[in-house]
């Protein structure tokens, strides 16, 4: 009994822990893509004009949502209140984004991404792979905070 009162201290003591660093990791994450894009709004309208899936209507809708669903995120993240809703809204979004990127990548010819700097110069195999490891960490914070 003893034994997993101790095993149930640690692994609180960790779960804290890791559910500090994924706050600030996908904090992190929407703080920056909102801003690369809001920044390079024209840019970013035209990347999502590229794109096969959405028409010059959708792709006006999507420059301004995305980005402020993004800096949400990041709002639901912060607040310990609403943590495990942003969290969902997370998963949510990378797994939207990653469908779009597996469309994208099967269905399309190439079309460049509109996530904007540094995420913008992966391949779609690192982009997606990225997105699921983000998706994970969601799934871990959404695990640890029930």
């Amino acid at each position: 009994m003893e034994r997993k009162l101790l095993f149930s201290h640690i692994a609180n003591r960790y779960s804290e822990r890791i559910l500090l660093f994924i706050q600030i990791t996908l904090f992190a994450l929407y703080l920056y893509s909102s801003l690369v894009k809001i920044l390079n709004l024209n840019g970013f309208h035209n990347t999502l004009l590229k794109s096969p899936m959405f028409d010059s209507a959708l792709a006006g809708i999507l420059v301004y949502t995305v980005p402020i669903w993004e800096i949400l995120i990041c709002g639901l993240i912060v607040n310990s209140k609403t943590y495990l809703l942003g969290c969902f809204a997370s998963f949510f979004t990378m797994v939207c984004f990653t469908i779009y990127l597996i469309l994208i990548y099967t269905q399309f010819s190439l079309t460049p991404c509109s996530c904007g700097g540094v995420i913008n110069s992966l391949s779609y195999e690192w982009h997606i792979a990225l997105n699921l490891f983000f998706a994970s960490l969601s799934i871990v914070a959404i695990s640890l905070k029930k």
